[in-house]
């Protein structure tokens, strides 16, 4: 669920706004002229890109209708493509409720200069659009590809949106995924919606603020001729000018981009500190829908009952919330502004707003102190303390118990248990919402590689025949654990056998799986074991006299395709710290084969990662094999790429090695 700010009444006074200015498609030839192009961009000029946006234009036109700020929004693009053209044909717009589609134009100017139109009806809308859990929004998404295109063709599209509550979410997009040649944000504000400074200047009286993206300035402010000669009808318009705007290249593994692509965020002026933020949102949205009576009172009389302490009780009310299923009707204001919670109880299902705001009500109920907490998780991007907007897409709920334990409670993971919290919300700041309407920031808590612990207990059963058994038992713990509870949950025979074979796939892709268990898969407060067998033919491969075993068929990581580069430019994301340790142990038949070589002892370690394996043939028939590798931290940085590459090539090689036999 992604929380979506709707404002009203008094603080829709004091927003900016997106508009339109009702332009029309460009002539590339008096394009060429205002851009001061020498000529227009070729591959030459971009040999790394697929094409290039020639202009990229916000243009926003703040109005007062019938009380109310609106502002009318357009955008226009032209891009030329270069290569991999099919992957830059589809657009895709999404708006939201408080949004209107007003008008939509597209072409195709082929590379000869013939202009292709997409058809009215190629535009192709749906509404109610939600995905995954979200059963129904009030999103309005409308679709269309491009005809005609080809290497060197010009697509160009413009559409117009009314927006009636702007100026709260709204982002502009500095950088894309090619280079932009220009780049123009224009707001246009009626001037009696200004400050006037004491010396008749205008100042600027929205918040904004850049992120990743150096020497934007502040806008140029031109006052335009008034025929009217009207305060109502005087505007100002604000412009920002950027050129040669350099593509945002992303590199794989790498944390949120919200953090890294250029961007400027906007705000109301009225938020001034978090403060007002909370006090906005708690006030009029939140704390409407607590309810600590009625039926709610009863449940958290019925759930708690039997409990002796806070710490039972918050674990209580918890476990019941957590057990109702995750399912969000965003509708209108029900985007930001939660379902009463007796009206959750009812219905036993809510999103991550509902499922807090019916947790704070029972807690409160049993007389814990409860406080609904706005996140924006670590996959999403960060919450910058020092500017007060709204640009949260979770929440989560802070519970404390009489004595001073804290929780961090999100009911929105059925298998979490109540000391965790999902990797997301893990070591971040969050916005906590007080009773009172105040607010603070606060970081949550992190685990530690131990705490995310994968064991791996596996035995091989090598046959004269060349032909092994292997029984594997892997118990999880920490964030593996409760995410694959999730997973495991109602899946059938079939799909397990096939998801077994995908973890020994790539060392042996004729495996065949035999039986599969579980323990612990019902109970959140203890580790998962999952168990299972399989048999492989021609387990051993043999060159000449020798034979070539692979002790261990499961990878440290799934993905190394961050390795292929030689630097970096943005730190590598492990989404979270966590532990891998093995323990394997081989037996084969002593009177038909002798261990010839084993690979060597290796022990690293630093301050990001930690890596140890040994092999050892204590008797004749057995071998044992322990390995442990530890990632520290779930962010290194760029400055520490070049020792992480070496670490993982010198893993990577050691894998390498194998078991060795020779035949008797």
């Amino acid at each position: 669920m992604r929380l979506i700010v709707l404002l009203c009444g008094a603080l829709l006074a004091a927003c900016a706004f997106l508009s339109c200015s009702g332009s029309s498609f460009v002539d590339l030839a008096t394009l060429q002229i205002n851009l001061d192009l020498a000529r227009m961009p070729g591959q030459e000029d971009y040999p790394d890109a697929d094409g290039v946006y020639v202009l990229d234009n916000t243009d926003v036109h703040m109005k007062i209708e019938d009380y109310n700020i609106v502002t009318y929004d357009t955008i226009h693009r032209v891009k030329k493509l270069f290569k991999n053209i099919e992957s830059q044909a589809v657009v895709v717009i999404s708006l939201d409720e408080n949004e209107k589609l007003k008008s939509i134009r597209a072409r195709t100017i082929k590379a000869d200069g013939t202009p292709v139109e997409v058809k009215k009806e190629d535009f192709l809308t749906s509404y109610g659009e939600g995905g995954g859990e979200v059963l129904y929004t009030d999103r309005t998404v409308i679709r269309f590809t491009f005809p005609a295109i080809e290497k060197n063709c010009y697509v160009e599209y413009e559409y117009k949106i009314l927006e009636r509550r702007p100026f709260v979410t709204d982002i502009w997009e500095i950088q894309h995924d090619v280079p932009t040649i220009r780049n123009n944000y224009t707001l246009t504000v009626p001037v009696i919606l200004m400050e006037q400074e004491s010396r008749g200047g205008l100042n600027w009286s929205w918040h904004y603020k850049t992120y990743a993206y150096e020497g934007i300035g502040k806008p140029n402010i031109t006052i335009p001729v008034n025929p009217e000669g009207g305060t109502t009808t005087q505007e100002a318009i604000f412009t920002w000018s950027l050129s040669d705007v350099p593509a945002f290249e992303s590199e794989p593994s790498m944390p949120s981009l919200d953090r890294f692509d250029g961007h400027v965020k906007f705000s109301p002026s009225e938020w001034n500190s978090w403060n007002d933020v909370s006090r906005w949102y708690y006030g009029q949205l939140f704390k409407p829908r607590i309810e600590t009576d009625g039926e709610i009172a009863a449940k958290a009389m019925e759930l708690t009952a039997s409990c002796i302490g806070d710490a039972e009780k918050i674990s209580r009310i918890f476990r019941y919330v957590q057990s109702l299923r995750y399912v969000a009707i965003e509708l209108g204001l029900g985007s930001i502004q939660p379902t009463p919670a007796a009206t959750v109880l009812e219905r036993a299902y809510g999103d991550c707003k509902d499922k807090s705001v019916l947790l704070v009500s029972l807690l409160r109920s049993a007389g814990i102190s409860a406080e609904p907490v706005l996140v924006m998780t670590q996959d999403e991007g960060v919450l910058d303390p020092a500017f007060p907007s709204w640009f949260f897409n979770h929440m989560i709920v802070k519970a404390e118990a009489r004595g001073g334990s804290t929780y961090w409670l999100d009911a929105t993971v059925p298998t979490c248990p109540i000391v965790e919290l999902p990797w997301q919300c893990e070591g971040i700041d969050v916005l906590v919402l007080h009773q009172d309407g105040t607010s603070a920031i606060e970081r949550t808590p992190a685990s530690a590689s131990s705490a995310n612990t994968t064991s791996f207990f596996i035995r091989e059963d090598i046959s004269k025949s060349l032909d092994a058994r292997f029984d594997v038992t892997m118990k999880f713990h920490g964030e593996r654990n409760f995410r694959n509870r999730e997973f495991f949950r109602d899946r059938t025979e079939q799909e397990m056998k096939e998801f077994c074979k995908t973890l020994v796939v790539d060392d042996f892709v004729g495996a065949t799986v035999g039986r599969y268990s579980f323990s612990n898969l019902d109970s959140v407060n203890a580790d998962l074991v999952f168990r299972f067998d399989f048999a492989v033919s021609n387990a051993l491969k043999q060159q000449s006299d020798l034979y070539f075993l692979t002790a261990d068929p499961f990878k440290l990581l799934n993905e190394f395709g961050w390795l292929v580069k030689d630097k970096r430019r943005y730190p590598l994301s492990f989404s979270y710290p966590r532990t891998i340790r093995r323990d394997i142990t081989i037996n084969y038949p002593r009177d038909g084969f002798a261990v010839r070589n084993l690979p060597a002892d290796v022990t690293q370690q630093g301050d990001n990662f930690d890596y140890t394996q040994s092999s050892r043939s204590e008797a004749p028939g057995t071998i044992q094999v322990t390995e442990e590798f530890a990632v520290k931290k779930r962010e290194i940085g760029p400055k520490e790429y070049a020792s992480t590459k070496k670490f993982f090539e010198r893993i990577q090689t050691h894998n390498a090695e194998k078991i060795v036999f020779v035949g008797k």
